[in-house]
C-alpha cells in the first residue's frame, strides 16, 4: 500500500506539470490557453482554446480519452477533452503539432487525492527549472491580466519577507472560470505549478493551477475626485486633469489599524491629508498637485493587520500631463509609461494591418508604431484614414517596448501631409502651391 501511495504521489508530481516551459516560446505559430488538462475521477470534460497560424493536429491520444476535434486549421478552435469514470489514475502526454512548432498537452484523470506540501516563495525561486510541481502561496501584489478569452490569469504574489513570484498564465481548477474567482490585489492566493524562467527571470511557468483564495480584510470600495472649480466629489472614472484635484479613497477595513503607502516616485505630487475611520469604514484624503510634465500614474497601497498578518489593498491614480514634443532618437531612449509624446516623421513601411502598424522616421532615427487610432479613438480604422507610405504624419502616444524594442502604441494622428510621387521634370512644370 505504501508503494502504491508513493507511485500516486510521483505520478501527480510528473503529470501535473505543464508540457512547455512558457507559452511565450510558441506565439509565432501556435498557443493554447492551458497545456494542463485535469478531468475528474467521476468522468467529465475540460475545454481549452487552441490558436494557430497554420493547420495543426494532436497525436498520442489514448483509448480512454476522447478529443474533439483532434485537428484543425488556422484561427481559434475550442478543443474538448472527455473521459468516462475511472477507478485508477490515468495520464497522457499528447503532442500538439503546428508546422515547425510543437508542444505537449498533459492530461490527467486522478482518482487518488494527493495534496502537495506548501513551498515557500524563497525556496521556489531557488529551485531548478524542471517538471516538478510546487504548491506556493502569497499575497497578490499586482495583476497583469485576468483573461476570460484565454481562460487564465497572469499576476504576481509576494510574501512578508519580500520575495515575489510572477505567475504566468495559470488556469482555474476544474469546473471553474478564471474571471469568476474574484481575485484582487491584497487577496491571499494558493497555486500549483512548475518553476519556469523567461529571459533569465524566474517565474511559475504557464499552465499552473489555482488552488484557493482567501479574501483580504481590506478593500477599496470606490475613489472619488473633486477637480478645481467643482463643488462636489465625483466617482473617479478618467485621468485626473493636469491642474490637480482632491481625491478620496473609500475603504472597508476589518483588521486593526490603517496605514497608507505612497510610492517614493509619487510623493512629489501625491500627499495624504487625512484618514477618517468609523467602524469598518475608512476614508483616506489625498491632494494631487498640478502636473507640468507628461502623463503619470501611481499605485497607492493600504494596509491593515490581523493576527500578526498584514492585509493589503491597492488602487491606481492616473493624471494627465502636458504632451512632450520630441524627436525619435530621444523617444527611443525614453522610459516606458503613460507619458504622451508628440513626434513627426515620414512613413517608411506600412505593415498592411488594419490596426495601422507602421514605421516612421525622422532625421534622428526610426521607430515602430503599434496601432493607430482614428479621430474618435477607434481601432482597426487605418485603411479608412487615407494615409500611405511616404506621407508625413505627426502622432501622439505613449512609448512602450516589446521584447526589448522601443515602440509607440495606439497613437492618434494630429497632422497628416500627403506626399505625391512625381518626376523632376513634372515638378518643375507645376504652378506654385502648397502641395
Amino acid at each position: 500500500m505504501k508503494i502504491k501511495k508513493i507511485i500516486a504521489a510521483l505520478l501527480a508530481t510528473m503529470t501535473l506539470a505543464i508540457g512547455c516551459e512558457s507559452e511565450q516560446e510558441y506565439l509565432d505559430e501556435i498557443r493554447v490557453s492551458s497545456s494542463y488538462v485535469a478531468i475528474p475521477a467521476e468522468g467529465g470534460s475540460q475545454t481549452i482554446t487552441v490558436r494557430a497560424r497554420y493547420a495543426w493536429s494532436l497525436e498520442n491520444i489514448p483509448e480512454w480519452l476522447e478529443v474533439t476535434p483532434d485537428s484543425g486549421f488556422d484561427g481559434e478552435t475550442e478543443v474538448t477533452f472527455k473521459a468516462k469514470p475511472a477507478t485508477a489514475t490515468q495520464s497522457a502526454e499528447l503532442q500538439l503539432n503546428c508546422k515547425n512548432d510543437s508542444q505537449v498537452i498533459n492530461v490527467l484523470q486522478m482518482t487518488e487525492k494527493v495534496d502537495l506540501p506548501l513551498t515557500s516563495l524563497k525556496k521556489f525561486l531557488e529551485a531548478e527549472v524542471g517538471p516538478t510541481t510546487y504548491r506556493i502561496a502569497g499575497t497578490i501584489t499586482s495583476i497583469e491580466e485576468i483573461s476570460a478569452s484565454y481562460k487564465n490569469a497572469t499576476l504576481t504574489i509576494s510574501d512578508e519577507e519580500g520575495n515575489s513570484v510572477y505567475l504566468y498564465r495559470f488556469g482555474p481548477s476544474s469546473g471553474k472560470k478564471i474571471e469568476e474567482l474574484g481575485m484582487e490585489v491584497g487577496d491571499f492566493l494558493t497555486v500549483e505549478g512548475q518553476r519556469g524562467e523567461y529571459k533569465g527571470s524566474p517565474q511559475m511557468a504557464q499552465g499552473g493551477v489555482f488552488i484557493s483564495l482567501v479574501k483580504s480584510l481590506i478593500k477599496v470600495d470606490s475613489v472619488t475626485v473633486k477637480i478645481a472649480g467643482s463643488e462636489e466629489f465625483k466617482l473617479y472614472s478618467e485621468p485626473i486633469p493636469l491642474e490637480g484635484a482632491d481625491v478620496k479613497a473609500h475603504l472597508t477595513v476589518k483588521g486593526s489599524g490603517l496605514s497608507v503607502v505612497v510610492p517614493d516616485a509619487a510623493k512629489s505630487w501625491i500627499s495624504v491629508n487625512a484618514i477618517e475611520t468609523s467602524g469598518n469604514n475608512s476614508i483616506v484624503s489625498f491632494s494631487v498637485a498640478a502636473n507640468a510634465y507628461g502623463d503619470r500614474t501611481a499605485d497607492l497601497t493600504f494596509n491593515t493587520v490581523s493576527g500578526g498578518k498584514t492585509n493589503t489593498a491597492q488602487t491606481s491614480l492616473e493624471q494627465k500631463g502636458a504632451i512632450i514634443e520630441t524627436t525619435i532618437d530621444k523617444l527611443l531612449a525614453a522610459e516606458d509609461g503613460a507619458t504622451q509624446y508628440r513626434t513627426t516623421g515620414y512613413i517608411t513601411n506600412d505593415k498592411g494591418s488594419e490596426y495601422g502598424n507602421i514605421y516612421i522616421k525622422d532625421a534622428t532615427g526610426e521607430i515602430y508604431v503599434y496601432g493607430v487610432l482614428d479621430s474618435k479613438g477607434q481601432t482597426k480604422q487605418w485603411k479608412n484614414m487615407g494615409i500611405k507610405e511616404g506621407d508625413i504624419v505627426t502622432v501622439v502616444g505613449p512609448k512602450t517596448s516589446h521584447k526589448g524594442t522601443a515602440q509607440l502604441q495606439n497613437v492618434t494622428v494630429e497632422n497628416h501631409i500627403k506626399v505625391q510621387d512625381i518626376s523632376l521634370a513634372d515638378f518643375r512644370a507645376l504652378k506654385d502651391d502648397k502641395t
